[in-house]
């Protein structure tokens, strides 16, 4: 077996194997990764993969980078065989170099990424309200829908209150450009997404929500 980064003529190829192993579509990947795999001796055929997708973070008062680990992938008559363990040998080493302070994935098992090194340092709750039940409270200050007239003012609006959020938490991903989309392309009328920005009696920019109306039956 043989483990390395893969080449440029090779990307193809290893988002292929991804579908293959996903049972998904094929699709051009949208952002650059570097990724990993493993190969037979021949060094040419391809049995597994894995991407690293470069975030900057947040950990104890500094922005630190993180490696995010996804498209870890198998063909299936190769699983089993070792392909994923090389490239988690091969690349934790690469990222210790290049100085990556932390790197996350969301597993299948927490017992097989174990065996890398990777922990459980997160849990998430997913709460479903009436409207009804939240409580009225007195109002100060105006709240804001985001269109076409004004996308552009909540959008660097919005930028300034998601930084100050992420700064709270350790491992708090800094979002790129791209995943501002909704804001930065909000258009009630097409897409029938509403994004509302609130102002507070200061008229300084003090919280926003997104909601999407479901027709349900």
């Amino acid at each position: 077996m043989v483990v390395r980064m893969i080449t440029a003529g090779e990307q193809r190829r290893a988002e292929e194997l991804f579908s293959i192993a996903f049972e998904t579509p094929w699709q051009e990947e949208a952002y650059p990764t570097k990724k990993y795999a493993a190969f037979l001796d021949d060094n040419e055929t391809m049995t597994s993969c894995l991407s690293i997708i470069p975030f900057s973070a947040h950990f104890d008062g500094k922005t630190v980078k993180m490696a995010g680990i996804g498209g870890v992938s198998s063909l299936p008559q190769y699983r089993r065989c070792g392909g994923i363990r090389g490239c988690f040998e091969k690349m934790l080493p690469d990222l210790y170099r290049e100085e990556y302070i932390l790197s996350m994935l969301y597993p299948f098992s927490t017992n097989y990424y174990r065996k890398f090194g990777y922990e459980v340092w997160a849990r998430g709750a997913r709460y479903e309200l009436e409207l009804s039940h939240i409580p009225g409270l007195p109002r100060e200050g105006y709240s804001l829908l985001a269109d076409s007239s004004n996308r552009k003012k909540v959008l660097e609006d919005i930028r300034l209150l998601t930084k100050e959020w992420e700064r709270r938490y350790n491992g708090m991903v800094e979002l790129t450009e791209r995943a501002y989309a909704f804001a930065a392309e909000a258009d009630p009328c097409r897409k029938q997404e509403f994004v509302y920005i609130h102002y507070d009696a200061q008229g300084a920019p003090a919280g926003y929500m997104v909601y999407r109306k479901e027709r349900d039956g």
